[in-house]
């Protein structure tokens, strides 16, 4: 399996054939999943949004994704996606990674996120990172049968990045 991660370019963010993939990816992933129009939003805002396609070269397919917000020191995590048959091969991990490493050329300190209190694996994939719980949002998602489910709000300290290298 050969993976290629690249980030987003500004000039992708119009394209519909990259539009529906996020789409795809996030509804095979989510019990709620985004359509288009709500990736369409989020894109088009492009000056302060940073993202990273993954694609699996050998089947020429976008197999994962992450989309960040930056507002100056501070980086949000807007939605991490890998498709399943991609999972537990480290990609969401290598996929952050490098957004972070590229958030911190840009002089963002801070990078937050929020995940559903029932979602172990991601927990254990940002505490895997250094991330650190500093909170909780009650009732931030909803399932699919309308059951409000708690967010758990994580941090990560970018000159961490610093210290490892």
């Amino acid at each position: 399996m050969e993976i290629e991660l690249n980030f987003i370019q500004p000039h992708e963010y119009q394209d519909q054939n990259l539009i529906s993939d996020l789409a795809y990816i996030h509804a095979a992933c989510f019990e709620r999943p985004w359509d288009e129009n709500v990736f369409n939003s989020i894109l088009k805002n492009q000056s302060n949004i940073m993202g990273i396609i993954a694609i699996d070269k050998i089947k020429h397919q976008r197999i994962a994704f992450v989309l960040a917000q930056i507002v100056l020191e501070q980086m949000d995590i807007i939605s991490i996606a890998v498709s399943i048959p991609y999972r537990q091969k480290s990609l969401a991990k290598q996929m952050m990674q490098k957004i972070m490493a590229k958030a911190l050329s840009q002089h963002v300190q801070y990078c937050y996120l929020e995940v559903a209190i029932n979602n172990y694996p991601a927990q254990k994939l940002y505490k895997s990172l250094g991330f650190v719980q500093i909170g909780l949002r009650p009732n931030y998602y909803k399932d699919v049968s309308q059951t409000m489910i708690d967010a758990l709000v994580f941090k990560y300290t970018l000159d961490e990045i610093k210290k490892m290298n």
